[in-house]
């Protein structure tokens, strides 16, 4: 996902012609990533729950 997310960056930041509905689009996938990167990133800091 870091990678897609780098990927969108330099897309955005390279095409400054992009028509504004593809520029939309790529920012609203762009926050869905560093959404998605937000709230997964505590989840390896969890301990796993062992059975008992």
């Amino acid at each position: 996902m870091r990678v897609a997310l780098a990927a969108y960056d330099q897309k955005l930041a390279r095409d400054e012609h992009l028509a504004p509905l593809i520029r939309h689009r790529l920012n609203a996938r762009r926050q869905e990533i560093v959404d998605f990167l937000a709230a997964t990133a505590g989840m390896s800091d969890q301990p796993d729950h062992e059975a008992s």
